[in-house]
């Protein structure tokens, strides 16, 4: 680890060196902290110092070169730490982003481990309500265990990929603004001989922004090892609509997951409002409907989320989080509900949670 931080002071003060000839380093980061209450754990109520729940707790290194005739050399490397410990969250030490790639008049193209379309055109264009006030606790997770997606917590933890997952070993390219058209595609390669279609991923997505409306759409197929070796997926898709009215945002969100390998699939309707009340003062509302089809024993949640948020400056804000989320069996028997970002499942079928914490950006 030494050496590794070593190695980041090198390529900071190599960056600021050769700013004159044009090249830039820039260090980046958000800090959030913060106590949250849940209860209806073990039969009692739970106390949590939770860090990264509005916005992941992270700092990252980017930079740039430029080439001539319009084209940029850039990379990015990022990683995501727990404030309340100050441990590093994965085992990677840029586990959350490493790329390095060329922009140009048509757009950009790099190679790494980069997020996928589901997140890069429906949450970073702010579609869904986790990217607008409701942070982690408002990404989708309910009683769908037999969604059975590999590395997911409880089998289903952010089913339809809207936290920020990561493609590893992709090359991707995303388009400059086209009056007001982004598109782009990535593909994973799997980089198994002899088959180059094992654990390979493909994603694409399109957005589309004129005055106060937005409409997009981005799909994803992510093939795992665990998954029919290596054959089988998670097929995930996402549309999204929103209109900004003078103080108020609407948006309306629809995701669909399916698992190839056994036919689990898990539909989700999401309806979301944000008000700002003064120049500093905000709040927001969604509500989520989630369905499964039989081979998740047609279970459904319903989840309410609000938040209220004061901003000090344009780097720190204070804010106040509200969740609620209530399961149903589809076959008569006990659905837990399980709300995303919570550690367990709650102990019968509903679940509430408030938070108060606060962010600073770097």
């Amino acid at each position: 680890m030494k050496k590794a931080w070593t190695a980041l002071a090198c390529l900071a003060v190599t960056g600021s060196a050769m700013a004159q000839t044009g090249s830039t380093v820039n260090l980046y980061g958000v800090i959030d902290g913060g106590v949250t209450y849940v209860n209806n754990q073990a039969g009692g109520h739970n106390v949590l110092a939770t860090s990264g729940i509005v916005e992941p707790t992270r700092f990252g290194l980017t930079g740039s070169e430029d080439l001539g005739g319009g084209l940029s050399a850039i990379y990015r490397l990022e990683s995501q730490f727990s404030q309340s410990t100050g441990a590093l969250v994965g085992t990677s030490l840029f586990g959350r982003q490493a790329y390095v790639g060329l922009k140009g008049s048509a757009g950009t193209l790099t190679v790494g481990n980069q997020y996928d379309f589901m997140f890069d055109t429906l949450q970073m264009n702010g579609y869904d309500a986790a990217s607008r006030f409701g942070g982690l606790y408002s990404l989708r997770r309910g009683p769908f265990g037999k969604l059975a997606i590999p590395g997911a917590p409880g089998g289903s933890g952010d089913f339809d990929r809207l936290s920020g997952q990561r493609i590893a070993n992709s090359i991707k390219f995303t388009s400059n603004n086209y009056g007001g058209l982004t598109f782009g595609g990535m593909v994973g390669v799997g980089e198994q001989p002899g088959d180059s279609g094992k654990n390979r991923s493909i994603s694409a997505g399109a957005n589309y922004e004129v005055g106060r409306f937005g409409v997009a759409a981005a799909y994803t197929d992510v093939r795992y090892p665990d998954l029919a070796g290596g054959l089988g997926s998670v097929r995930n898709i996402g549309v999204g609509a929103k209109y900004k009215f003078d103080t108020v945002l609407v948006s309306a969100l629809y995701t669909g997951t399916k698992n190839t390998a056994n036919g689990a699939n898990v539909n989700v309707l999401e309806l979301l409002a944000k008000k700002s009340l003064t120049e500093k003062l905000s709040v927001g509302a969604s509500i989520d409907f989630m369905k499964g089809n039989a081979v998740v024993d047609n279970n459904k949640a319903w989840q309410l989320n609000g938040a209220i948020d004061y901003a000090f400056s344009k780097r720190t804000d204070i804010y106040a989080l509200v969740g609620y989320q209530l399961a149903q069996s589809g076959n008569g028997g006990l659905a837990q509900a399980s709300i995303h970002g919570i550690p367990t499942a709650a102990s019968g079928s509903h679940q509430a949670l408030t938070r108060i914490g606060i962010r600073h950006r770097f």
